[in-house]
Parts: structure tokens; C-alpha cells; sequence
């Protein structure tokens, strides 16, 4: 009843007064806490965010139950300054800054202050200097490349024509009006009456395979992602096909 001294608890309820001089204030579990707070996000790239920063926290720390008490200033720092050590490009700000918005809103619901409840006591988070991730290496075409690339000509002369198409470069284009004939492989020729049927395969390899992802940071990602999309694309029941049979591919038409 000593606790209840210190305090007005005249418009407080049975329950609240109960809650009051049972909560122990000076363990709480920040790893409940924040367990519990991620349960609570909708959005799952982002519960998986926090909760890949929680456990990164615990495994420095050496425990699965952290407490508020011992999250100090100090530990915080040498946590964050671990990750710049180590070269965490992304992590060194992404974690910090999910365990300060856990830590934050522990203190919006745990304290109330009107009441005399306060079981967090300091915020360590207002002293420490979250570093900056690093920025990404942009591997992308400038615009000016990409449009000095689509500006250049396109072969129309006859030779030029044949020396790609020895090295297995087709034009796959339609004959306009100020273009010569020019050899075709039957197949492509084909596909140039089928444009439906492309844009049906380019859509389900973005949307189903996910081939279309914009957010790479290497060269490996890139590629295990484009051949996992192609392979998935192989694995689908039903894709889109043209029933035609080619008896030899070889024979071109003018």
C-alpha cells in the first residue's frame, strides 16, 4: 500500500488500483513488448523488418527476454556501432530505427503519467545518432545512354541483314513501306501475327512469376531472381501456345 501513498487514486477503479500495486516497475520486458507490438502490424514486410531488428538486438545482447532497464544508452551504441563495423549497409539505420519506434510506443502505452504510472522511466534513444544507410549503386542506364541506344538506325541494307542473321541475330520486324524485303525465320514471321500471344506471356511472367522486381542490390540477386521467375514460368500447368508445327525450321522465305 506504500505505492498508493504517492499517488491520487481517487477516480481510479478496483481493477486499475489492482494494476497499479501489482505491476512490478522495475522489470519490464521490452522482447514481450515488442513481440507483441509486431503481432499487431498488418503489413508483413514490414512485421518481418521488425522483427529480423528484435532478433539481431537479442543476439548481441546473448538473451531471448530483453528488459527495458537494460537496453542502456551505452549497449545501444556499441549495438549500432557492431553494424557499422561489419559493413550493414541497410541494417545499421533499419534497426535502430524499428527498436526506437518499439521503444517509443512502449512509452506511450505502459507510462501514464496523470496516474502516477511510470514504468519507463528514460528514453535512451533521444542522446543516440542513428547512421545513415548507405547509398545504392545505381547500375541502371542513364537517360541520355538509353536514348542514344534507340536512336541508332536500324540495319536495312541486304548485307548487313544477312551478316546478323549468320550470327544468329534475327530482325523480327514488320516490312514497311521504305524497306526491302529481307530474310525472315518462319517462326518469327509467325510470331509478328501474334502479338496477343507475347503480351500474354510477358504478362504472366511480371504478374505470376514476378520476373519484373526493381529493387535488386546485386548482380547474383538479379539473376537468381530472373531464372527462378523462368523456371516457374516452366512449372505453370497451362501457358499460352500456338498450335502450329514447324517441319523444318531451317527453310526462310523472302
Amino acid at each position: 500500500m506504500e505505492k498508493l501513498n504517492h499517488v491520487d487514486y481517487s477516480t481510479w477503479n478496483l481493477k486499475e488500483i489492482v494494476e497499479y500495486v501489482t505491476n512490478d516497475d522495475s522489470q519490464v520486458s521490452f522482447s514481450s513488448y515488442a513481440r507483441t507490438y509486431i503481432e499487431k502490424i498488418d503489413k508483413p514486410r514490414t512485421a518481418k523488418n521488425y522483427t529480423l531488428a528484435l532478433k539481431h538486438l537479442e543476439r548481441y545482447m546473448g538473451t531471448c527476454e530483453l528488459m527495458f532497464q537494460s537496453l542502456t544508452e551505452n549497449s545501444l551504441n556499441e549495438w549500432i556501432n557492431t553494424m557499422v563495423r561489419d559493413g550493414k549497409k541497410r541494417a545499421k539505420e533499419m534497426y535502430p530505427v524499428c527498436i526506437r519506434h518499439i521503444w517509443q510506443n512502449a512509452m506511450k502505452e505502459l507510462n501514464v503519467p496523470e496516474q502516477g504510472i511510470v514504468r519507463i522511466k528514460y528514453n535512451p534513444w533521444e542522446r543516440i545518432t542513428i547512421p545513415q544507410s548507405d547509398e545504392t549503386v545505381k547500375q541502371a542506364k542513364s537517360p541520355n545512354a538509353m536514348r542514344t541506344f534507340f536512336s541508332c538506325p536500324i540495319p536495312t541494307k541486304p548485307f548487313a541483314i544477312e551478316m546478323l542473321f549468320v550470327d544468329d541475330i534475327h530482325l523480327v520486324t514488320k516490312i514497311k513501306k521504305n524497306m526491302k524485303n529481307s530474310l525472315m525465320n518462319l517462326y518469327d514471321k509467325i510470331l509478328l501475327r501474334k502479338r496477343a500471344l507475347v503480351e500474354t506471356v510477358n504478362d504472366e511472367l511480371k504478374n505470376v512469376c514476378h520476373i519484373e522486381h526493381t529493387r535488386h542490390r546485386s548482380v547474383d540477386n538479379f539473376a537468381v531472381n530472373l531464372l527462378a521467375a523462368l523456371i516457374a514460368y516452366n512449372m505453370l500447368p497451362k501457358k499460352p501456345e500456338m498450335n502450329i508445327e514447324i517441319i523444318d525450321k531451317s527453310k526462310l522465305i523472302a
